[in-house]
């Protein structure tokens, strides 16, 4: 028997900014995609539990991101009006 086991990256995208922000990176400015992406650990192809968690402020241009703690993160997504 066979056991199949791996992991698997997923995003979930919370929305946008309600302000336009202005990018370290590439210097546009634009309203941030609010992120988080997740590494699950699979088994047979099913996401079991996540292994890492960032949950970011990424730019939409250049997909360049600003990693936040998780308290912050919640605090914005309440400041946006994003229920979890």
């Amino acid at each position: 028997m066979f056991i199949i086991w791996g992991t698997r990256p997923l995003t979930k995208n919370f929305g946008t900014t309600s302000q336009a922000l202005t990018c370290r990176h590439c210097n546009n400015t634009s309203y941030f995609n609010i992120v988080s992406h997740k590494i699950w650990f699979t088994l047979y192809f099913i996401p079991i539990f996540p292994i890492e968690i960032e949950r970011k402020i990424e730019c939409p241009i250049c997909e360049y991101g600003y990693s936040v703690k998780k308290e912050q993160f919640r605090e914005i997504l309440k400041e946006e009006g994003i229920g979890v």
